[in-house]
């Protein structure tokens, strides 16, 4: 189906629609980070300033992030400004760039595609929150889909020059696997779908480059940080084959965080569209097929995302778009060429509705002041982090389960004893336990590494400290693992919901004491959830 110039410029005003969308998200989202986002940012900061991959300057490297890629990228732009500011723009050169990119693809990928299936793809795209928050919110999503698309573009040229090309696509899946270590199954699936059987040209130059590079990324991780993965995998252990079995069938249902509604609701769209393209050979085709599989085998191995929406398969999002617009225009046009494209176009303008619906539901105003809606975007966040930290002596240890505002903010050593990110032995405990954070650090299996770790503070969310006290304890006096704790200064988080409270360690008090009520008495009535 040809869409001639009037077809040109439908596309041409949907892909400028599209791109205003997306500014204005950027415009509304302002001010807001994802608090993950500041781990990269902490490790950015270290290494430009000479300190090496390391959460905090002196100590052994850990590699607490799944994103090294994008923080060497941080890091190479410190001295242009803030980094948080530094990233938000990145991310949102990066998304602009996957939109137009996009839609270049689509048309020389898929020449027959009509103008309703072409002009709906960018606007598909502005709509999926993931994709376009999570890029906008300090994270490496907008430029590892950026890559992803690029990629595809790049393996167009194949049949010219297939090893050239062959050797380019190994360097960017090398690339891709610095900034998401899951890439690296990207060569396992091109080699499924391409098959040995058909257009072999380029297909081993491309895997020796890639398994090559592969390989010395892991050895430089082994030789850095003594794992040849980053200790995050460790931390987000997948669980049990009873758990992988559960979500592999939630899949399809539309029931898995991690492969949001367009993607799982339409999974058999997305398969159907990936069949279609791979009918006729060509290495570009494969590569959208093979790109698409690792984001589903990602999601379906990954445990639900903390944030409940699908920011494992964001980066995969306009790959997985153009396949899914892609089944359903083929599908839709079986029926009549003219019915067909109200069919594709009724389709397109249900998902595009249904993603803003969503964004309404994970970042609208009511969201953000409730969990995890104010840890999603962090703003409430970060003036407690900053006040916090002043009253933190240089080198102190604070312990805290939301280690990102925290970290960035201040010189502390925050210890990560909730999800282990930046502590393998929280990590190996996590993963011995087969669950996916600590939920109350006075858990036994923390027993030892909190006395040996002896942190002289503690930030934690005042309605979870409070289901920790027992009998006889205060929020002005308590004990984890021996060591006494009183709150000292408060600050509302949550748009006023929650509150962030501040414990210091007593000093001086024999940590096997355990006269909980007398010390309650000695307290007072005072009120500790009031701001100093």
């Amino acid at each position: 189906m040809k869409t001639g110039r009037g077809g040109e410029g439908i596309v041409a005003a949907a892909l400028a629609l599209a791109l205003a969308l997306v500014v204005g998200q950027a415009i509304l989202h302002r001010d807001h980070w994802v608090d993950d986002a500041f781990i990269g940012f902490r490790y950015a900061a270290n290494l430009a300033a000479g300190a090496g991959p390391v959460w905090h300057p002196g100590d052994p490297p850990v590699e607490g992030i799944t994103n090294l890629g994008w923080v060497l990228v941080l890091a190479g732009l410190a001295g242009f400004g803030s980094l948080p500011v530094v990233a938000k723009g990145l991310g949102l050169a990066a998304l602009a760039g996957t939109l137009v990119g996009a839609v270049v693809l689509h048309r020389r990928l898929v020449p027959e595609a009509g103008v309703v299936e072409r002009a709906a793809l960018p606007l598909l795209l502005a709509a999926q929150p993931e994709l376009v928050y999570f890029s906008l919110a300090g994270m490496e999503t907008g430029l590892t889909a950026l890559v992803t698309v690029l990629a595809g573009l790049l393996a167009l040229a194949h049949e010219a020059w297939p090893r050239t090309v062959g050797a380019g696509l190994g360097l960017v899946a090398v690339a891709l696997f610095l900034l998401r270590p899951e890439m690296a199954l990207l060569p396992i699936f091109l080699l499924l779908i391409a098959g040995l059987g058909r257009d072999r040209r380029g297909l081993a130059t491309f895997l020796l480059v890639a398994v090559v590079g592969l390989s010395l990324i892991s050895a430089w991780r082994w030789a850095t940080f003594g794992v040849a993965l980053p200790n995050t995998f460790a931390a987000k252990a997948p669980g049990t084959v009873a758990d992988l079995a559960g979500r592999a069938l939630l899949a399809p249902l539309g029931g898995l965080v991690n492969l949001p509604p367009p993607f799982g609701l339409g999974l058999v769209g997305l398969i159907f569209g990936g069949w279609r393209l791979t009918r006729v050979p060509g290495r570009g085709r494969d590569l959208v097929v093979a790109f698409v599989a690792t984001g589903v085998g990602f999601a379906v191995y990954a445990r639900p995302d903390w944030t409940e929406m699908g920011r494992y398969f964001a980066p995969f999002v306009p790959l997985a778009t153009l396949l899914l617009l892609r089944g359903v225009a083929v599908l839709a046009g079986r029926v009549s060429t003219r019915q067909g494209r109200v069919v594709t176009a009724a389709v397109a303008l249900l998902l595009v509705g249904q993603g803003f619906v969503r964004h309404a539901r994970h970042l609208s105003g009511a969201a953000l002041g409730e969990q995890p809606g104010f840890v999603l975007v962090a703003e409430s966040l970060v003036v407690p982090a900053q006040r916090f930290a002043l009253q933190m002596p240089r080198e102190a240890t604070v312990a805290c389960r939301r280690i990102g505002v925290l970290g960035f903010s201040s010189q502390a050593r925050v210890f990560d004893f909730a999800f282990g990110l930046t502590e393998p032995e929280v990590a190996r405990q996590l993963r011995k336990a087969q669950i996916a954070f600590f939920d109350n650090a006075r858990t036994p299996a923390l027993a030892e590494l909190w006395r040996s770790k002896a942190p002289e503070f503690l930030v934690e969310d005042w309605t979870r400290l409070e289901r920790w006290l027992v009998d006889g304890e205060s929020a002005r006096h308590f004990r984890i693992h021996g060591l006494p704790y009183e709150v000292i200064d408060s600050a509302p988080i949550a748009e006023g919901r929650e509150r962030w409270v501040l414990a210091r360690r007593i000093v001086g008090e024999a940590p096997e004491q355990d006269d909980w009520r007398a010390a309650a008495e000695r307290a007072g009535p005072r009120d500790p959830l009031r701001p100093n």
